[in-house]
């Protein structure tokens, strides 16, 4: 490859680089969204449970906490602080309710395995 020509490449590949860089920073800056922090109320949704029931994070009693837990049974964490949620459930839950959210269809063997 011709000099002028290997010049010319690498200059497009950085600028190509400054400029995703930089239309990555602008909307991660100017993003309206925000993560929830300590105490914060969280947006109430509704979702159905194992047994087909609805379950809406407001009907919650208001006087005990929520331990809300997003996982999937992709993520290897997540399925390692299963059993844990399960005992920390087990010690008793009356000052909180834990509830666990699959974000993807999972096997019912799996779900079974710990009854959160």
């Amino acid at each position: 490859m011709k000099k002028k020509t290997r010049k010319i490449l690498r200059v497009s590949i950085i600028l190509s680089v400054i400029i995703l860089l930089g239309v990555t920073l602008w909307f991660n800056l100017t993003s309206d969204t925000k993560a929830l922090q300590v105490g914060e109320k969280a947006i109430d949704f509704q979702l159905e449970t194992l047994n087909g029931d609805q379950i809406q994070l407001s009907d919650i009693n208001s006087e005990k906490g929520v331990i809300l837990n997003f996982w999937g049974t992709w993520c290897k964490p997540c399925r390692e602080e299963m059993p844990d949620m399960n005992r920390i459930y087990n010690e008793g839950h009356e000052d909180y309710e834990i509830i666990a959210v699959n974000v993807l269809r999972m096997s019912s063997r799996l779900i079974n395995s710990y009854p959160v």
